[in-house]
């Protein structure tokens, strides 16, 4: 049997009834939040693994552009990054040290696959670069979290080699 809760919303739409609300979905949702961001980092590769590949590569890029977005330092960059397109993200994110600089113009051209999936329909893509792809991006999102743990103001990623044009990354 699975635990539940159940959250409605107020019939009375004054204002404290309104805050009352939202303070206990934002409280709900902290405590699932972490569950789903662990599910949400295996869908990719659970989805590499199915053969669905086009589908693998759009999660992938969800993840990182949640994880980047989550990540940006700057708490008033952070407000406004919801409107910021993706390239004007990853470059947001080399600024803050998030993303090292050289990864950039790979992400850019993978963000550009993951586009053309996206918005053509008979746009499709094969195993290995779907692999290549959802592989380093998973795996960048690993190593940005890992590496997030250092303290406010050092670099955040680290200097260990990292190469994103290979299924196998870390070297």
């Amino acid at each position: 049997m699975r635990e539940a809760t159940i959250i409605t919303r107020p019939i009375n739409v004054d204002s404290e009834a309104v805050e009352v609300f939202i303070g206990s979905l934002k409280q709900n949702l902290s405590v699932i939040s972490p569950i789903m961001i662990q599910k949400l980092i295996g869908e990719p590769t659970r989805l590499l693994s199915k053969g669905e590949y086009r589908a693998a590569v759009i999660s992938a890029f969800t993840l990182l552009e949640a994880e980047l977005r989550e990540r940006i330092q700057n708490k008033k960059q952070k407000e406004q990054l919801r409107a910021l397109p993706f390239r004007q993200l990853i470059d947001s994110a080399v600024k803050e040290e998030v993303l090292e600089p050289r990864l950039r113009d790979k992400f850019l051209e993978w963000y550009k696959t993951r586009s053309e999936l996206v918005h053509n329909a008979d746009k499709s893509i094969g195993r290995d670069q779907a692999t290549e792809i959802v592989n380093s991006v998973v795996e960048y999102v690993q190593r940005i979290r890992s590496s997030n743990r250092s303290k406010v103001g050092e670099k955040k990623y680290s200097t260990k080699r990292y190469t994103a044009t290979s299924a196998n990354s870390a070297t």
